[in-house]
């Protein structure tokens, strides 16, 4: 099917007061069938004028109120008449494209709108160059019901079933992405001030010798643009068709995609139908029968950049899909939108409530929405899921807090333009002294996101050691009373260790939560030595001028001085009694003197009192 837009002249902007507004709640596709998300949960319409075989889209003004819709055919007014020049002519197939049509507003202005519409796979075989074209919708005229005002502009060529529209990184300008089937190219074409680009920019798709693009979206954080291919490797062999799906970041200020990851499907002949997470974490794959794993759809975590993670991350979601399925989509409200294919199934969509989070959260009290008497078709409404963005914001499960400790409460985010806690942080950590409840609001230019924690406080054991101990005595063993898990740091998880050495020694006590750690210094015990001398000479040369005692280690010494007579000279208790050979400030004679010595110390790690008795010369 051909590609058509229509547009305004200006250029579409996006900021966050366009994410709170309300231009896709209304919904049209199937066999006349709709639903309004201005109510919540959305209501089923049964007012449209269209049978639509594949894609549609809608657009509403900023209040939900239904602007126009499209089948790729023709394009419907608010009181569901045929707009103004709105019958598509002579471009037949686009109703059979599988993302053929998207309704965009216009920047700074309230009534201009763009409107994309490609071709299908049937007609482009007849017509293989045919290219992705835009019109120009202006909702002023004739009477606010609107009128086409510019037709059938091409833009890129080789467009087939799919294109994918992105946000640039200035929030104001589009990127459009396209795969040419003929050469498979990726090709990229944006918007400048309101009209497109003169040149496009190509990216060559490797390893493929055809390259027919059903699926191709971009992230709604548009950095991630997905798409599936089919590699036809022998038209001789059996199961030589395989389906590949192609995973390439994509940079929107310059329109380049690189880092690319590439899944193998398996042999294939069905269409891929793919959505992302409103995080744009996770992409939910639809993959249809095949030799290689079971069909149905799947989420894959995006957040590990590699083939073998996202590979292994694959989840089957059990949503009861018997028939397959048509389509999906992201809603205003978040949730991503299922259209099953075949019996009952057409009567009924699925949805999966919290694509933002992991399986098997995500699909918890899923719900189905009923169409009847209505039903779908082979496809569903296609918008740009850039709308319905939140930024990525992660910050983990509930988790506790010793009590006394601090903790750095660090958020997982991704490509963000600010952040504020609720304690008034504006970082992407903050540091947290108390239990308690914790949230973060992150921000970007599509819109923002929230995560709430859970801290609870816990008590840590207790343990006391004493400063430090001396020992007489090496090696010898320590035991701590206390309980709990021990570990010491020689390794030791008993409660007594040996000890070999003198120094630092730590250990830590830990219950299912929380560890405290304490040390205690280990030294050599403190014996009490000491030295008499036996002469003295108190000439006052500064030699040996005085009877003292020298020592370590002890806290006390009583020193009495006695002559020959028994006549006491000298008496002093401090650290430091020292005689100098005189009584009553006279000098004493030489000769030999007693003295009695009672020393106060330490021996043997215990507190002991030493007498001691003897007789020392004063010599002159």
């Amino acid at each position: 099917m051909k590609c058509i837009i229509l547009f305004c002249f200006s250029l579409f902007t996006l900021t966050f007061s366009v994410k709170a507004q309300n231009e896709y709640n209304i919904w049209y596709f199937g066999n006349h069938v709709g639903l309004n998300f201005n109510t919540n949960p959305p209501t089923v319409l049964f007012d449209s004028k269209t049978y639509t075989f594949e894609s549609s889209t809608s657009i509403c003004d900023k209040n939900g109120n239904l602007l126009f819709y499209t089948n790729g055919d023709t394009v419907y007014n608010k009181n569901h008449e045929i707009l103004k020049n709105g019958t598509i002519t002579n471009y037949k197939g686009r109703f059979s494209s599988m993302q053929g049509s998207m309704a965009l507003p216009v920047p700074n202005s309230d009534s201009l709108y763009y409107l994309i519409l490609c071709s299908s796979v049937e007609y482009t075989y007849r017509n293989p160059l045919d290219s992705l074209r835009y019109w120009i919708i202006d909702m002023s005229l004739d009477n606010g019901l609107g009128e086409v005002i510019k037709k059938e502009i091409a833009i890129l060529p080789g467009t087939l079933e799919s294109f994918s529209v992105a946000m640039h990184s200035n929030n104001k300008d589009y990127w459009v992405g396209t795969c040419d089937h003929i050469l498979g190219n990726y090709n990229l074409i944006k918007t400048i001030n309101g009209k497109f680009d003169s040149v496009h920019l190509t990216h060559k798709i490797p390893d493929f010798i055809t390259a027919y693009v059903w699926a191709n979206k971009f992230s709604p954080n548009s950095k991630i643009v997905a798409t599936n291919s089919f590699l036809v490797r022998d038209n001789n062999a059996p199961d030589s068709t395989h389906a590949y799906l192609n995973l390439y970041k994509f940079d929107n200020t310059k329109g380049k995609l690189f880092d690319r990851v590439i899944i193998d499907i398996g042999y294939s002949m069905g269409m891929l139908k793919i959505e992302f997470s409103p995080n744009s974490r996770f992409l939910y794959i639809y993959i249809p029968p095949n030799t290689k794993i079971r069909y149905g759809i799947y989420q894959l975590d995006l957040s590990k950049w590699n083939s073998d993670s996202i590979n292994n991350s694959a989840k089957f979601l059990d949503l009861n899909l018997i028939y397959g399925c048509k389509g999906i989509q992201l809603g205003p409200d978040k949730k991503v939108y299922i259209f099953p294919d075949g019996g009952d199934s057409y009567y009924m969509m699925t949805v999966i409530p919290h694509p933002n989070l992991e399986y098997p959260k995500c699909i918890e009290n899923y719900s189905q929405i009923s169409l009847s008497p209505r039903f779908n078709s082979y496809g569903g409404p296609y918008y740009p899921n850039f709308w319905f963005h939140e930024p990525f914001v992660n910050l983990g499960e509930d988790t506790i807090l010793c009590n006394g400790d601090t903790m750095n409460l660090a958020a997982n985010i991704q490509n963000i333009d600010s952040a504020k806690w609720n304690n008034g942080d504006t970082k992407s950590n903050t540091k947290i002294y108390n239990p308690g409840k914790y949230w973060i609001t992150v921000y970007d230019g599509h819109g923002k996101n929230s995560d709430t924690i859970i801290i609870k406080g816990v008590s840590k054991p207790t343990l006391a050691l004493t400063d430090e101990i001396s020992l007489c005595e090496i090696p010898t063993t320590f035991s701590y009373p206390g309980s709990g898990q021990l570990l010491w740091n020689t390794g030791i998880t008993n409660s007594t260790i040996q000890i070999e050495d003198t120094g630092t020694y730590w250990v830590q006590i830990s219950n299912n939560y929380c560890s405290i750690r304490d040390s205690i210094h280990v030294k050599m015990c403190d014996e009490m030595t000491y030295f008499i001398p036996n002469t003295f000479t108190p000439d006052y040369n500064g030699l040996n001028d005085k009877f003292h005692i020298t020592g370590t280690n002890f806290n006390n010494i009583s020193l009495e001085i006695y002559n020959r007579w028994g006549q006491r000279l000298y008496k002093e208790s401090s650290l430091n009694p020292n005689w100098d050979g005189t009584y009553l400030d006279k000098e004493c004679e030489q000769g030999i003197y007693f003295y009695k010595i009672l020393i106060s110390g330490v021996k043997n790690n215990i507190s002991t009192n030493n007498a001691i008795y003897g007789n020392v010369l004063l010599l002159r």
